[in-house]
Formats: structure tokens, sequence, C-alpha cells
């Protein structure tokens, strides 16, 4: 006797694959083939370069002193407490950020997603931050920080507090964190409100019938179908974070005393002020590295999300 087979409904992509013909799919894949070639040069090219300079010891000022060094400049980086210093710091403020972000936005997009007088204003209002450039609110944001000028030591002097000097050793980290915050938590909250639309009225409104409170509406109902879109909005905001620069740079460029010294500015010091694109070039691939576990990670979870 023959042993039964399992019946394994066939996919949505064989039944379209079988749906086209194959001269039009041969088609679809010559027209394709040139932009996909670009893209992998111009993102595989730049990345065998740098992995390649990576293990090599080479100094800008002396290019024909150029020596194979293997994995010593990653040796290197992570026996000097100023490199982990700075990755610690990169790792503790997209923790910080993108945990604020998270959960302002969603708090944003719940309110956002009713129904109120001037609902789109508000909208067009809580967007603008993400609208603007990066250096010209980092800028505006100096201009806010400043000790002596700033409105924010004004608004403290209103209610009989001393100034404070934002941008110093002591609140320097927590206010680049603020102008972080403030720019990125609307992308945050676009993504989860776009999400909340995508949620059948049904479900909301039998769960209301069944006697659900608000808060147990939105634990049982909302946020388990709100899950997928939330680890979306991670994965963005953590890759994006971990490679922070320009509020960084433009208000205290890494300062003082390397208390907001990111990785990435400390690769730009490494390569242009030090001049070893070597050194630089591991860094890089380091926080590549670290981008990637990060991501899998997220992936990882939106699979399971996706599969329960």
């Amino acid at each position: 006797m023959h042993s039964p087979t399992t019946f394994r409904p066939p996919t949505a992509a064989a039944g379209l694959q079988r749906l086209i013909p194959r001269s039009d799919r041969s088609l679809a894949y010559t027209l394709l083939a040139p932009a996909i070639l670009t893209l992998l040069v111009i993102l595989l090219v730049p990345l065998a370069y740098n992995l390649w300079l990576s293990t090599y010891q080479y100094n800008l000022l002396r290019p024909r002193q150029t020596a194979f060094t293997g994995l010593g400049n990653y040796i290197d980086i992570l026996t000097n407490p100023a490199h982990l210093n700075a990755l610690w710091i990169t790792v503790a403020f997209t923790a910080f950020a993108v945990l604020a972000q998270t959960l302002i936005g969603t708090a944003l997009a719940l309110l956002l997603n009713i129904d109120f007088p001037g609902n789109h204003l508000v909208r067009t209002l809580v967007l603008m931050p993400m609208l603007i450039s990066e250096v010209v609110a980092a800028l505006s944001w100096r201009l806010i920080f400043h000790t002596e000028f700033g409105l924010l030591n004004a608004l403290l002097g209103v209610v009989g507090i001393g100034p404070k000097v934002w941008l110093g050793e002591d609140l320097s980290f927590v206010s680049v964190l603020v102008v972080e915050i403030w720019q990125h938590t609307p992308f945050v909250m676009l993504i989860i409100l776009a999400g909340l639309q995508t949620i059948p009225n049904e479900l909301i409104e039998a769960s209301r019938v069944d006697g659900a409170s608000r808060w147990q509406r939105f634990r049982f109902v909302v946020l388990p179908l709100l899950v997928p879109i939330i680890l979306l909005a991670l994965v963005f905001r953590t890759m994006f974070t971990l490679r922070v620069f320009t509020p960084v740079w433009v208000l205290t460029s890494g300062g003082p005393a390397d208390s907001t010294l990111v990785i990435g500015i400390d690769i730009y010091r490494t390569a242009f002020r030090y001049y070893d694109l070597g050194a630089a070039a591991a860094l890089s691939i380091i926080l590549l590295v670290v981008t990637l576990i990060i991501t899998l990670a997220y992936m990882r979870l939106l699979r399971r999300e996706a599969l329960s």
C-alpha cells in the first residue's frame, strides 16, 4: 500500500506563476535585470571595498605605507575603551529613543484615530517635525538650548528656575535624545495610524457589545493586531537611530567629554581627524553587524507573529 500523502494547498505565489505565461515572466525578469544589477553594484561594491579596507592599516596621509592587519583593526576597536564607549552610547541612545518614539507614537496614533473636529489639522501639525531637515531642526534646537538666550531657559526663568547648561556634560545626552524623539516620533505615529485604519470596526463593535471596557478593547483586540505594525516601525527606527549622526554633530559634535559620542561620529573622527581609514572601515562593519543582529531579531519576532 502506498502511504497517504499530505495535501498541500497551492500558495498564492504558485498560483500566480501558473496564471502568468512563461514568456511574460521572462520579459519581466529581463526588464528588471538592469535595475537589480545596478542596485547590487551600488550596494555590494562599496561594502566589499569597505570590508577589504577594514583588514588593512591604511592612513590617509601615508597611503603607500599600507599594511595587512587581518583582524587587527577589529581587535584594537574591541579593546579600546573610547570605541567601546561610543558603541555603548549608541546602543543606549537607540534603546531610549526607539522606546520613547514607540510609546508616544502609539499614544498619538490612538488619539488621532478618533474622529474629532480639527483632526486633519492636528495630524498635519504632528507630522511637521518629520518634514523638517535634520540640520535645520538641530540648529533650531541649538538656539532653544542656548544657555543665555535660549527659549527653554527663558521659560524656566518665568517659573523661578535658574538657567541650565543643556548641552553641557550632564544634560547633553538627554538634550540630544529629546531632539531625536521630537523629530522622528511622527514617523512611528504615521505607521501605527495606518495600521489602526486597517482594523475592522466590526471587531471593536463586537467587543463593545460583549461589555469590554476601553482598556480591554485595546489590550485584547487592538494591540494584538497592531503588534506586527509596531515591530515594523521598530525595525525602521532602530536601523536609522543606530546610524544617527546629523543632530548629534550639529548640537554637540560628540562632546562634551565624549558624552554624546555615538558610533557615527566616532567613524567620522577616526577617518577624517585621525586619518585612520582602516579602523574607520572596521567600525562601520561592526555597526553593520550590530544592525543586522538587531534587525534579524525583529524579523524573527515578525515571522513568529505572522505564524501565530
